[in-house]
């Protein structure tokens, strides 16, 4: 980013740096930016959060991060690319039950597993 300033001031962008921010956080960050459809810069604060996890809690947010990373795909009009993606977030996603930050595994997984089967991603989201 540093680099970029003496160019122009980089619009709508977040620097991420892993080391410096705490799990909950990159988990906090990366849901907001995946809720503004920000899903490239969701996938590396997520991936932030995915290093220092564990189990369950690191095979949810591998889901997450693969979630963010079809829609990156999708936003390219790469759509079998992205539906192929979606596909494994629901392997790491299968099984998975309760909240995770917010997030209910199991509605997550209903809402991938339709989007898939109705080849349609629009209206899928990390909560209601």
């Amino acid at each position: 980013m540093a680099s970029l300033s003496g160019i122009a001031v980089p619009e709508g962008t977040d620097e991420i740096t892993e080391s410096k921010e705490e799990k909950f956080d990159a988990i906090e960050r990366g849901k907001k930016l995946f809720a503004e459809q920000r899903y490239w810069e969701a996938h590396e604060a997520l991936e932030c959060a995915w290093r220092k996890s564990e189990g369950d809690e690191k095979e949810i947010l591998h889901a997450i991060i693969l979630i963010s990373a079809a829609l990156v795909h999708s936003q390219k009009d790469e759509n079998e690319v992205c539906f192929s993606i979606l596909t494994r977030a629901l392997e790491k996603l299968e099984g998975k039950t309760g909240s995770y930050h917010g997030i209910e595994t199991e509605e997550l997984y209903e809402r991938v597993e339709r989007a898939v089967s109705k080849k349609n991603v629009e209206k899928l989201s990390l909560g209601k």
